[in-house]
């Protein structure tokens, strides 16, 4: 709703806007999340608060411990921030499992192919199904295994019904058939009661949408007779799609814009656009080398 009140301005503060989303039931999963377990323990805030309090003391400087500790805090913005601690936290957080851990599970097997476990010191390590008897470092995992992560984890220890998640580019490091197959779980997660928020450039994730569109129009046995389930429809009146755009080709405003969510599902110019001058390329291409 917040974002609906504010698509007919000219232009939008976006970080401002977003504030209004943080919250203790707010979990942001952010396009650097590769990193965040990876590297957790070297980027912990609090190692880094406390290193730049040492060597401040080792120099001899003055320092009111409360205005450093708010200043060393915002070493990194507010969602890497949470994430890096959660990841340091993990082991204690994944005692105990939310009532949206099967769609987790779902994840790692039809996305990931495996498992992902976590050891006693917060290590993360995938067990692939290829090969149960290997415990894969993550560090070491397919660079899929390390963006789905935390995803995994936020829904299987974290995230309950009527939570806010925002992904960024969910599509990152996924083939277009694992793409496919998440844009499906999404949309259970939504359907399970998460308000899901998600940014993406995906092309195939975007006529994944479509279908699950038009699924919704169709009967429950055409549904399930299409390879799909219930929980997998989505109703269009509960979606909102935001366009994100430069105002024109000069401007360094952005306008945000809605589109129309029709029955056949959503169009976006800029994609259509951009499939259509490469297959006309790509047809172009063609004629000559029959030529040849």
């Amino acid at each position: 709703q917040l974002f609906k009140q504010s698509i007919d301005q000219e232009s939008i503060d976006l970080p401002k806007l977003a504030k209004n989303f943080v919250g203790q039931n707010t979990h942001f999963i952010t396009a650097e999340r590769a990193a965040i377990h990876l590297f957790s323990k070297e980027l912990s805030v609090h190692r880094n608060q406390l290193v730049d309090s040492i060597l401040a003391l080792k120099e001899g400087q003055s320092i009111n411990p409360f205005e450093y500790v708010n200043q060393s805090a915002k070493r990194y913005p507010k969602p890497i921030q949470e994430a890096l601690l959660i990841a340091e936290d993990l082991f204690n957080i994944s005692k105990s499992e939310t009532e949206l851990a099967p769609l987790a599970n779902e994840i790692e097997q039809e996305v990931l192919n495996g498992e992902l476990i976590i050891d006693k010191n917060g290590t993360v390590f995938f067990i692939s199904n290829r090969a149960k008897s290997k415990k894969i470092p993550l560090d070491v995992a397919a660079s899929s295994v390390k963006t789905i992560a935390s995803l995994v984890f936020y829904l299987k220890y974290l995230i309950k019904k009527n939570s806010v998640l925002i992904i960024d580019e969910p599509e990152l490091n996924l083939h277009p058939d694992l793409q496919i197959k998440l844009a499906r779980i999404l949309v259970q997660i939504a359907n399970a009661g998460v308000k899901l928020i998600i940014s993406t450039h995906s092309y195939d994730m975007l006529r994944e949408f479509n279908n699950m569109i038009i699924l919704d129009s169709l009967s429950d046995d055409q549904v399930t007779a299409n390879d799909y389930n219930i929980a997998e429809c989505i109703d269009r009146k509960t979606l909102q799609m935001l366009y994100l755009q430069y105002e024109n080709d000069k401007s360094q405003r952005s306008k945000l814009s809605t589109l129309e969510v029709a029955n056949d599902g959503i169009s976006i110019d800029s994609i259509d656009a951009s499939i259509r001058g490469q297959n006309k390329t790509l047809f172009s291409l063609l004629d000559i080398l029959e030529e040849l």
